[in-house]
């Protein structure tokens, strides 16, 4: 059986360092650790956050993961789950 349970805040801040691409870096202003234990996503979240980020980042022909690149992907997520951003 598999679970499927969101990660704790832990395994999250885990996850948003390791499924980044070695070629893209976080922006300095980006706090893992708060991004982590403040969004309870599922690893599938995160994963397409990322991707939506990366995608950002390669139309700005840029290497930089930003803040508002991570927000805006979150949104996107919250919408798909129902849910609304605070």
């Amino acid at each position: 059986m598999l679970d499927l349970s969101i990660p704790n805040a832990h395994q999250r801040h885990i996850l948003w360092q390791r499924f980044k691409t070695p070629e893209f870096q976080y922006d300095k202003e980006i706090d893992l650790e708060y991004l982590a234990e403040q969004h309870e996503l599922t690893a599938a979240s995160i994963f397409n956050i990322l991707h939506y980020s990366i995608l950002k980042c390669l139309t700005r022909n840029d290497k930089i993961i930003k803040l508002n690149d991570l927000q805006s992907g979150l949104k996107i997520e919250k919408i798909k789950e129902g849910k609304n951003m605070v």
